[in-house]
């Protein structure tokens, strides 16, 4: 069982990650250079911004289906 643990942290521990920090509306505070290099914005770009906007891409936040119910969208329910 051990084993099995240590595997799986060993993978997470290697994995990407994107750290950042938002404040109580869902904008940025924090962003790490990993987070620059992983999702395409320098920290001077995201810093402030609504989280949604660097992490959602743009024809999705169109229609917010992680805001609650099931929206649709052109390409079908929740797609």
């Amino acid at each position: 069982m051990r084993e099995d643990h240590d595997a799986t942290q060993q993978r997470f521990d290697v994995a990407d990650a994107a750290p950042l920090l938002l404040d109580a509306h869902a904008a940025v505070t924090s962003w790490t250079s990993d987070a620059a290099r992983l999702l395409g914005y320098p920290t001077s770009e995201a810093v402030g911004r609504p989280a949604a906007e660097l992490l959602i891409p743009r024809r999705r936040r169109a229609y917010p289906s992680w805001r609650g119910g099931a929206a649709r969208t052109p390409d079908g329910p929740g797609c």
